[in-house]
Protein backbone atom coordinates (compact mmCIF):
# COMPACT_ATOMS: atom_id res chain seq x y z
CA UNK A 1 0.00 0.00 0.00
CA UNK A 2 0.85 3.77 -1.02
CA UNK A 3 1.63 5.32 1.84
CA UNK A 4 1.35 9.05 0.19
CA UNK A 5 -1.10 10.03 -2.26
CA UNK A 6 -0.10 13.23 -4.43
CA UNK A 7 -2.55 15.60 -4.33
CA UNK A 8 -2.18 18.61 -6.48
CA UNK A 9 1.15 20.72 -7.62
CA UNK A 10 1.47 24.75 -5.99
CA UNK A 11 4.22 26.74 -7.24
CA UNK A 12 6.28 24.08 -8.12
CA UNK A 13 5.78 21.70 -5.55
CA UNK A 14 4.08 18.33 -5.15
CA UNK A 15 1.81 18.35 -2.19
CA UNK A 16 1.45 14.54 -1.36
CA UNK A 17 -1.14 13.25 1.54
CA UNK A 18 -0.12 10.90 3.90
CA UNK A 19 -2.52 7.69 4.54
CA UNK A 20 -3.20 8.28 7.67
CA UNK A 21 -4.48 11.44 6.90
CA UNK A 22 -8.01 10.08 6.30
CA UNK A 23 -8.44 8.35 9.57
CA UNK A 24 -7.87 11.37 11.64
CA UNK A 25 -9.94 14.26 9.13
CA UNK A 26 -13.06 11.23 9.43
CA UNK A 27 -12.76 10.92 13.67
CA UNK A 28 -11.70 14.83 14.13
CA UNK A 29 -14.44 15.80 11.90
CA UNK A 30 -16.58 13.31 14.01
CA UNK A 31 -14.99 14.91 17.40
CA UNK A 32 -15.84 18.24 16.46
CA UNK A 33 -19.60 17.63 15.22
CA UNK A 34 -20.67 14.92 18.15
CA UNK A 35 -18.53 17.15 20.96
CA UNK A 36 -16.86 20.09 20.67
CA UNK A 37 -19.44 22.19 18.82
CA UNK A 38 -22.34 20.76 20.55
CA UNK A 39 -20.68 21.62 24.08
CA UNK A 40 -19.54 25.14 23.24
CA UNK A 41 -23.01 25.66 20.45
CA UNK A 42 -25.88 23.98 22.04
CA UNK A 43 -29.29 23.89 20.25
CA UNK A 44 -28.08 23.23 16.54
CA UNK A 45 -28.87 20.72 14.19
CA UNK A 46 -26.91 17.54 13.80
CA UNK A 47 -26.72 18.79 9.82
CA UNK A 48 -25.02 21.69 11.14
CA UNK A 49 -22.85 20.52 14.07
CA UNK A 50 -21.70 17.92 10.70
CA UNK A 51 -21.13 20.74 8.06
CA UNK A 52 -19.38 22.77 10.93
CA UNK A 53 -17.47 19.74 11.75
CA UNK A 54 -16.24 18.77 7.74
CA UNK A 55 -15.87 22.48 7.25
CA UNK A 56 -13.36 22.87 10.84
CA UNK A 57 -11.51 20.07 9.28
CA UNK A 58 -10.78 20.65 5.97
CA UNK A 59 -9.71 24.66 7.29
CA UNK A 60 -7.07 23.06 9.88
CA UNK A 61 -5.82 20.84 6.62
CA UNK A 62 -5.48 24.26 5.23
CA UNK A 63 -3.57 25.62 8.22
CA UNK A 64 -1.30 22.95 8.15
CA UNK A 65 -0.49 23.03 4.50
CA UNK A 66 0.16 27.27 4.84
CA UNK A 67 2.27 26.39 7.80
CA UNK A 68 4.50 23.97 5.64
CA UNK A 69 4.38 25.71 2.68
CA UNK A 70 6.10 28.88 4.28
CA UNK A 71 8.54 26.71 5.16
CA UNK A 72 9.30 25.38 1.70
CA UNK A 73 9.17 29.49 0.54
CA UNK A 74 11.52 30.90 2.98
CA UNK A 75 13.69 27.38 2.00
CA UNK A 76 13.93 28.77 -1.63
CA UNK A 77 14.52 32.60 -1.15
CA UNK A 78 17.37 31.00 0.66
CA UNK A 79 18.26 28.86 -2.75
CA UNK A 80 17.61 25.14 -0.92
CA UNK A 81 15.41 23.03 -2.93
CA UNK A 82 12.01 21.40 -1.87
CA UNK A 83 10.62 18.84 -3.74
CA UNK A 84 8.06 17.92 -2.14
CA UNK A 85 5.44 18.34 1.21
CA UNK A 86 3.68 15.21 2.43
CA UNK A 87 1.02 16.13 4.96
CA UNK A 88 0.15 14.41 7.57
CA UNK A 89 -2.67 15.77 10.07
CA UNK A 90 -1.65 17.71 12.67
CA UNK A 91 1.28 18.20 10.55
CA UNK A 92 3.70 17.54 7.63
CA UNK A 93 7.15 17.38 6.50
CA UNK A 94 8.67 20.00 3.65
CA UNK A 95 11.42 18.03 2.00
CA UNK A 96 14.01 20.18 1.59
CA UNK A 97 18.18 19.84 0.12
CA UNK A 98 20.70 17.93 1.90
CA UNK A 99 22.53 19.49 4.70
CA UNK A 100 25.05 20.27 2.64
CA UNK A 101 23.19 23.54 1.47
CA UNK A 102 22.18 24.90 5.18
CA UNK A 103 23.74 27.02 7.17
CA UNK A 104 22.75 27.81 10.94
CA UNK A 105 21.23 31.32 9.75
CA UNK A 106 19.15 29.71 7.07
CA UNK A 107 17.97 26.76 9.39
CA UNK A 108 16.70 29.09 12.23
CA UNK A 109 14.83 31.59 9.04
CA UNK A 110 13.50 28.39 7.61
CA UNK A 111 12.40 26.88 11.00
CA UNK A 112 10.62 30.22 12.66
CA UNK A 113 8.41 30.69 9.74
CA UNK A 114 5.96 28.21 9.85
CA UNK A 115 5.07 29.18 13.54
CA UNK A 116 5.09 32.39 12.82
CA UNK A 117 2.74 31.60 10.26
CA UNK A 118 0.58 29.48 12.38
CA UNK A 119 0.15 32.45 15.08
CA UNK A 120 -0.66 35.24 12.38
CA UNK A 121 -3.56 32.62 11.39
CA UNK A 122 -4.35 32.36 15.10
CA UNK A 123 -4.80 36.24 14.84
CA UNK A 124 -7.03 36.03 11.80
CA UNK A 125 -9.47 33.80 13.20
CA UNK A 126 -9.24 35.40 16.43
CA UNK A 127 -10.00 38.60 14.54
CA UNK A 128 -12.91 37.26 12.52
CA UNK A 129 -14.43 35.05 15.66
CA UNK A 130 -14.70 38.39 18.12
CA UNK A 131 -15.73 40.62 15.10
CA UNK A 132 -18.72 37.73 14.07
CA UNK A 133 -22.01 38.20 14.84
CA UNK A 134 -23.12 34.48 12.33
CA UNK A 135 -22.81 31.77 14.76
CA UNK A 136 -21.94 29.30 12.23
CA UNK A 137 -18.90 31.79 11.49
CA UNK A 138 -18.40 32.10 15.19
CA UNK A 139 -17.84 28.67 16.09
CA UNK A 140 -16.09 27.79 13.21
CA UNK A 141 -13.16 30.38 13.87
CA UNK A 142 -13.53 30.03 17.74
CA UNK A 143 -11.99 26.15 17.01
CA UNK A 144 -9.09 27.27 14.24
CA UNK A 145 -7.51 30.07 16.28
CA UNK A 146 -7.33 27.96 19.26
CA UNK A 147 -5.93 25.39 17.13
CA UNK A 148 -3.48 27.51 15.55
CA UNK A 149 -2.24 28.92 18.54
CA UNK A 150 -1.60 25.28 19.40
CA UNK A 151 0.06 24.17 16.53
CA UNK A 152 2.39 27.94 17.06
CA UNK A 153 2.99 26.61 20.42
CA UNK A 154 3.60 23.09 19.88
CA UNK A 155 5.83 23.28 17.09
CA UNK A 156 8.31 25.74 19.29
CA UNK A 157 8.65 23.08 21.84
CA UNK A 158 12.58 23.29 21.73
CA UNK A 159 13.04 19.37 20.64
CA UNK A 160 14.08 18.27 17.21
CA UNK A 161 12.55 17.52 15.04
CA UNK A 162 9.75 20.06 15.95
CA UNK A 163 10.36 23.73 14.43
CA UNK A 164 11.57 25.18 18.28
CA UNK A 165 13.48 22.17 17.93
CA UNK A 166 15.28 22.76 14.74
CA UNK A 167 15.51 26.72 16.40
CA UNK A 168 17.43 25.01 18.85
CA UNK A 169 19.54 23.02 16.27
CA UNK A 170 20.25 26.11 14.38
CA UNK A 171 21.36 28.01 17.30
CA UNK A 172 23.83 25.22 18.80
CA UNK A 173 25.23 24.80 15.26
CA UNK A 174 25.89 28.52 15.29
CA UNK A 175 27.73 27.84 18.40
CA UNK A 176 29.30 24.64 18.46
CA UNK A 177 30.22 24.79 14.38
CA UNK A 178 29.35 21.40 14.46
CA UNK A 179 25.87 20.40 13.11
CA UNK A 180 26.20 16.37 14.35
CA UNK A 181 26.55 18.04 17.89
CA UNK A 182 23.85 20.15 17.24
CA UNK A 183 21.37 17.36 16.22
CA UNK A 184 22.33 15.31 18.77
CA UNK A 185 21.69 18.07 21.62
CA UNK A 186 18.12 19.23 20.02
CA UNK A 187 17.61 15.46 19.19
CA UNK A 188 17.58 14.49 23.07
CA UNK A 189 15.20 17.86 24.11
CA UNK A 190 12.62 15.99 21.55
CA UNK A 191 12.87 13.05 23.48
CA UNK A 192 12.67 15.26 27.03
CA UNK A 193 9.41 16.70 25.67
CA UNK A 194 8.22 12.97 24.41
CA UNK A 195 8.94 11.78 27.31
CA UNK A 196 6.96 14.50 29.22
CA UNK A 197 4.24 14.51 26.94
CA UNK A 198 3.37 10.51 27.22
CA UNK A 199 3.65 10.83 31.22
CA UNK A 200 1.46 13.60 31.60
CA UNK A 201 -0.83 12.07 28.85
CA UNK A 202 -0.78 8.91 31.19
CA UNK A 203 -1.82 11.11 34.72
CA UNK A 204 -4.32 12.98 32.38
CA UNK A 205 -5.98 9.51 30.79
CA UNK A 206 -6.18 8.14 34.89
CA UNK A 207 -7.70 11.63 35.82
CA UNK A 208 -10.33 11.14 32.95
CA UNK A 209 -8.87 14.35 31.16
CA UNK A 210 -8.42 12.64 27.63
CA UNK A 211 -5.22 13.29 27.02
CA UNK A 212 -4.81 10.03 24.83
CA UNK A 213 -3.68 12.22 21.81
CA UNK A 214 -1.27 13.40 23.89
CA UNK A 215 0.21 10.11 24.35
CA UNK A 216 -0.08 9.03 20.62
CA UNK A 217 2.03 12.39 19.69
CA UNK A 218 4.65 11.81 22.39
CA UNK A 219 5.41 8.43 21.35
CA UNK A 220 5.65 9.42 17.77
CA UNK A 221 7.89 12.35 18.58
CA UNK A 222 10.46 9.95 20.53
CA UNK A 223 10.40 7.85 17.57
CA UNK A 224 11.23 10.49 15.10
CA UNK A 225 13.65 12.27 17.54
CA UNK A 226 15.59 9.43 17.30
CA UNK A 227 15.33 8.94 13.60
CA UNK A 228 16.54 12.51 13.19
CA UNK A 229 19.69 11.95 14.69
CA UNK A 230 20.13 8.28 13.18
CA UNK A 231 19.56 10.03 9.86
CA UNK A 232 22.23 12.73 10.56
CA UNK A 233 25.05 10.22 11.68
CA UNK A 234 23.73 8.21 8.27
CA UNK A 235 24.87 11.16 6.16
CA UNK A 236 28.01 12.06 8.27
CA UNK A 237 29.49 8.66 7.30
CA UNK A 238 28.24 8.14 4.05
CA UNK A 239 28.81 11.71 2.63
CA UNK A 240 32.66 10.33 2.27
CA UNK A 241 32.44 7.07 1.23
CA UNK A 242 32.29 5.69 -2.45
CA UNK A 243 30.07 3.10 -3.87
CA UNK A 244 32.81 0.64 -4.29
CA UNK A 245 33.94 0.91 -0.41
CA UNK A 246 30.18 -0.47 0.42
CA UNK A 247 29.04 -2.58 -2.12
CA UNK A 248 28.69 -6.16 -2.38
CA UNK A 249 31.16 -8.04 -4.94
CA UNK A 250 30.46 -11.42 -5.17
CA UNK A 251 26.56 -11.16 -6.10
CA UNK A 252 24.55 -13.67 -6.69
CA UNK A 253 23.02 -13.61 -10.37
CA UNK A 254 20.85 -15.51 -12.59
CA UNK A 255 21.16 -16.60 -16.58
CA UNK A 256 18.60 -15.43 -18.94
CA UNK A 257 18.30 -18.60 -20.40
CA UNK A 258 16.78 -20.37 -16.95
CA UNK A 259 12.97 -21.52 -16.93
CA UNK A 260 10.69 -19.37 -14.59
CA UNK A 261 10.59 -23.37 -12.39
CA UNK A 262 14.57 -23.54 -11.98
CA UNK A 263 14.35 -19.85 -11.18
CA UNK A 264 11.62 -20.47 -8.49
CA UNK A 265 13.30 -23.71 -7.23
CA UNK A 266 17.18 -23.07 -7.47
CA UNK A 267 17.49 -19.07 -6.54
CA UNK A 268 13.83 -18.34 -4.94
CA UNK A 269 13.31 -21.02 -2.64
CA UNK A 270 17.04 -22.28 -1.95
CA UNK A 271 18.24 -18.81 -1.08
CA UNK A 272 15.24 -17.48 0.26
CA UNK A 273 14.96 -14.47 -1.74
CA UNK A 274 12.63 -12.52 -3.75
CA UNK A 275 14.46 -11.01 -6.27
CA UNK A 276 17.79 -11.27 -8.23
CA UNK A 277 19.93 -9.71 -11.16
CA UNK A 278 20.45 -11.23 -14.06
CA UNK A 279 23.70 -11.38 -16.08
CA UNK A 280 25.58 -13.29 -18.98
CA UNK A 281 29.24 -13.46 -18.78
CA UNK A 282 28.89 -10.84 -16.25
CA UNK A 283 27.13 -8.47 -18.34
CA UNK A 284 24.18 -7.04 -16.66
CA UNK A 285 21.01 -7.76 -18.48
CA UNK A 286 18.00 -6.65 -16.00
CA UNK A 287 16.48 -8.22 -12.95
CA UNK A 288 13.34 -10.58 -11.74
CA UNK A 289 11.62 -10.92 -8.73
CA UNK A 290 8.43 -13.11 -7.53
CA UNK A 291 6.60 -10.04 -8.53
CA UNK A 292 7.18 -10.66 -12.03
CA UNK A 293 6.66 -14.95 -11.85
CA UNK A 294 3.00 -14.38 -9.71
CA UNK A 295 1.88 -12.57 -13.05
CA UNK A 296 2.42 -15.96 -14.87
CA UNK A 297 0.35 -18.99 -14.12
CA UNK A 298 2.41 -21.94 -12.30
CA UNK A 299 1.80 -24.85 -15.37
CA UNK A 300 3.27 -22.23 -17.37
CA UNK A 301 6.97 -21.35 -15.69
CA UNK A 302 8.73 -24.51 -17.23
CA UNK A 303 7.90 -23.36 -21.06
CA UNK A 304 8.92 -19.27 -20.06
CA UNK A 305 12.33 -18.58 -19.28
CA UNK A 306 13.78 -15.03 -16.92
CA UNK A 307 14.37 -13.46 -19.68
CA UNK A 308 10.94 -13.58 -21.22
CA UNK A 309 9.77 -11.64 -18.40
CA UNK A 310 12.65 -10.03 -16.42
CA UNK A 311 13.08 -6.15 -16.22
CA UNK A 312 15.32 -5.06 -18.64
CA UNK A 313 18.87 -2.97 -17.56
CA UNK A 314 17.84 -0.20 -19.60
CA UNK A 315 14.81 0.00 -17.10
CA UNK A 316 16.86 -0.17 -14.20
CA UNK A 317 18.51 2.43 -12.28
CA UNK A 318 22.43 1.90 -11.76
CA UNK A 319 25.44 2.64 -10.05
CA UNK A 320 29.26 3.25 -10.94
CA UNK A 321 31.82 2.49 -8.28
CA UNK A 322 33.44 5.90 -7.62
CA UNK A 323 29.12 7.46 -6.85
CA UNK A 324 29.00 9.19 -3.47
CA UNK A 325 27.44 6.48 -1.11
CA UNK A 326 24.56 9.15 -0.18
CA UNK A 327 23.65 10.22 -2.71
CA UNK A 328 23.12 6.85 -4.09
CA UNK A 329 21.14 6.22 -0.72
CA UNK A 330 18.74 8.98 -1.03
CA UNK A 331 18.21 8.00 -5.36
CA UNK A 332 17.65 4.28 -3.97
CA UNK A 333 15.00 5.32 -1.50
CA UNK A 334 13.77 7.99 -3.91
CA UNK A 335 12.86 5.02 -6.49
CA UNK A 336 11.86 2.75 -3.24
CA UNK A 337 14.52 0.17 -4.21
CA UNK A 338 16.45 -1.79 -2.06
CA UNK A 339 19.64 -3.21 -4.19
CA UNK A 340 20.85 -1.24 -7.25
CA UNK A 341 23.47 -2.78 -9.52
CA UNK A 342 27.22 -1.18 -9.69
CA UNK A 343 28.55 -1.46 -13.26
CA UNK A 344 31.71 -0.89 -14.49
CA UNK A 345 32.85 -1.44 -18.08
CA UNK A 346 29.55 -2.15 -19.18
CA UNK A 347 30.48 -5.30 -16.62
CA UNK A 348 28.18 -6.22 -13.41
CA UNK A 349 30.98 -5.04 -10.89
CA UNK A 350 28.84 -5.72 -8.09
CA UNK A 351 25.51 -4.46 -6.14
CA UNK A 352 25.01 -2.24 -3.40
CA UNK A 353 21.94 -2.96 -0.55
CA UNK A 354 20.30 -0.80 1.76
CA UNK A 355 21.34 -3.34 4.01
CA UNK A 356 24.82 -2.96 2.96
CA UNK A 357 25.03 0.73 3.65
CA UNK A 358 23.57 0.53 6.96
CA UNK A 359 25.71 -2.18 8.23
CA UNK A 360 29.25 0.03 7.19
CA UNK A 361 27.32 2.69 9.46
CA UNK A 362 27.09 0.91 12.20
CA UNK A 363 30.34 -0.89 12.12
CA UNK A 364 31.79 2.63 11.22
CA UNK A 365 29.87 3.88 14.32
CA UNK A 366 31.03 1.08 16.71
CA UNK A 367 34.82 1.54 15.36
CA UNK A 368 34.81 5.10 15.98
Amino acid sequence: MKKSYKIFKLLGIDVELHYSWFLVFLLLAWGLSADFFPHYYPDLTKGVYWAMGLISSLLLFGSVLAHEFSHSLVARKNKINVDKITLFFFGGIAHVGGDEDLTPKKEFKMAIAGPLLSLFLGLVFFAINISSSFVYLEAITYYLYKLNFILAAFNMAPGYPLDGGRVLRSVAWGITKDIKKATKIASKGGKIIAGAMIFFGFIGIFLGMGTLWFVILGFFLYYIAGASYEQMILKEVLSNVKIKEVMVKDVRTVKPDISLSDLFQDHFLKYGTEGTLVAKNKKFLGAITINELKSIPKPEWSRKKVKDLMVPASKIDTAKENDNAMKILNKMAKSKIGVMPVIKNKKLAGAVSLGSLIRYVKLNQEIS
